[in-house]
C-alpha cells in the first residue's frame, strides 16, 4: 500500500513540475528570443558576434582573455610567418618549441580553427535562419561577407573544410576541396555584393546600431566585399588562372569597386556601443612582446619614400620638403624605428589579415 501512495506523491510532483517547466528552465538573467526581437538585438547582436569572430577583438570588460586568445590563434604564427611581426620572447613559450620557432603546437593548432571556423559557424547559422524568417536578404548578404572573411582563412591554414553543407543539421558533415570550397566563395561574394549594392544605391543602412566595422554603410561593405574577392581570386592565380582572372575583373570593374581610401578600411576600434581594444598595442606595450617585423618595416619605408630601388638594391633618402636627396649608405642618421612602431600600434583594430 505505502507503494502506492509513493507513486501517487511522484506523479503529483511531476505534474507540478510539468506546469511550471518553461518558467523553471527559463533563465532569468538572459533576453529571451521574443524580448530579443523587439528592438532587433536577436539579429543584430549575432551581426556584432560574427564581425569578432573575423578578428578576435575585446573590450574593456573582457579583460585580456580575447587578446590572448588572438595571440595564440593567429600573432604567434601568421602574424610572425608573414614578417609583420616578430617576439621578444619567443623562448618564453614551451622552452623556445613553439610556432614561432615552426614546432607547431597541437593546441596552438586548434585555436587557429576554432578561432576562424567553430566560432562564426553558429552566428552564422542563427543569421541564416533569421533573415529567412524576417525576409532580410541584405542581412544575410553582409552574414555572408563575413563567414568568408573568416572562414578563408581556415581554407588557407587547413585546406579542405566542412563548406557547402555546414548549415546541414547533422553530425556527419561532409568536407569540400579547395576548389570547391574558392567556387563557392566567389559565388557566394557575387551574390552578397549584388544584394549590398542595391542597398547602397538606395541609400539603406544595413543593421548601423550593430556594424561595429562600418556603421551599416553599404557602400563600404560592398567595397571591402569585391576587395576581399579580388584577395581570393589572387590567391588562385597559380592554380586557376581564367578563375582568378574573371573575379579579379569583376570586383575591379564593379560599379561602386573596391578599397582605394583610408576612409574604407575595415577596422573595429568604436563601434556599436562599444570601444574595442588594440591586441597589437597590448602585446607590444603591456605584454612588451611583440615587434615591427623587418619585412613589414621594409615594406612601409619603401612605400612611404623612405627607401628607392636602385639596381636591385634600396637606398635610404631623406625628405626635404618636396625634394628628396639620396643618402650613401652607412653615412645616415639613425631611424627611430619606435616612431612608426608606435604609430602602427596605435592605430585602430584592423581586419589585416584579410585582405
Amino acid at each position: 500500500m505505502n507503494h502506492f501512495k509513493l507513486l501517487a506523491v511522484i506523479c503529483a510532483m511531476t505534474l507540478f513540475a510539468s506546469c511550471n517547466f518553461e518558467e523553471i528552465n527559463t533563465n532569468q538573467f538572459e533576453m529571451s528570443d521574443g524580448e530579443g526581437a523587439m528592438d532587433g538585438f536577436e539579429v543584430g547582436g549575432l551581426i556584432t558576434a560574427m564581425q569578432r569572430t573575423v578578428i578576435p577583438v575585446g573590450t574593456q570588460a573582457d579583460d585580456t582573455d580575447v587578446i590572448n586568445e588572438y595571440q595564440i590563434a593567429y600573432h604567434l604564427s601568421a602574424d610572425n610567418w608573414s614578417g609583420f611581426f616578430g617576439e621578444n620572447n619567443s623562448n618564453g613559450w614551451n622552452a623556445g618549441s613553439n610556432n614561432t620557432t615552426y614546432y607547431l603546437l597541437d593546441n596552438w593548432i586548434k585555436a587557429t580553427y576554432t578561432q576562424s571556423y567553430t566560432n562564426a559557424l553558429d552566428p552564422w547559422k542563427k543569421l541564416k535562419i533569421a533573415s529567412e524568417k524576417n525576409g532580410t536578404p541584405e542581412v544575410f548578404a553582409l552574414a555572408q561577407i563575413l563567414k568568408i572573411s573568416a572562414w578563408h582563412k581556415t581554407l588557407e591554414s587547413f585546406g579542405p573544410m566542412p563548406y557547402s553543407h555546414a548549415a546541414d543539421a547533422t553530425m556527419n558533415i561532409p568536407f569540400d576541396s579547395e576548389k570547391e570550397v574558392y567556387t563557392a566563395m566567389f559565388e557566394e561574394l557575387t551574390a552578397a555584393i549584388e544584394e549590398l549594392t542595391e542597398k547602397a544605391e538606395n541609400g539603406v543602412n544595413v543593421m548601423g546600431a550593430y556594424d561595429a566595422v562600418y556603421a551599416g554603410d553599404a557602400t563600404k561593405w560592398v567595397k571591402y566585399g569585391n576587395s576581399l574577392m579580388l584577395r581570393l581570386a589572387m590567391r588562385v592565380r597559380f592554380a586557376d588562372a581564367e578563375l582568378a582572372k574573371k573575379f579579379a575583373t569583376q570586383a575591379v570593374n564593379h560599379s561602386i569597386g573596391v578599397m582605394t581610401a583610408k576612409d574604407d578600411a575595415a577596422q573595429m576600434s568604436q563601434g556599436a556601443g562599444m570601444t574595442f581594444r588594440n591586441n597589437i598595442e597590448w602585446l607590444a606595450g603591456n605584454y612588451n612582446e611583440a615587434r615591427m617585423g623587418s619585412s613589414i618595416f621594409s615594406y612601409l619605408m619603401i612605400v612611404s619614400g623612405n627607401f628607392e630601388s636602385e639596381s636591385s638594391s634600396f637606398l635610404p633618402v631623406e625628405h626635404t620638403g618636396k625634394n628628396r636627396r639620396r643618402i650613401e649608405i652607412g653615412k645616415t642618421e639613425p631611424f627611430d624605428i619606435s616612431v612608426l612602431r608606435n604609430e602602427s600600434c596605435r592605430s585602430a583594430v584592423t581586419y589585416h589579415s584579410i585582405i
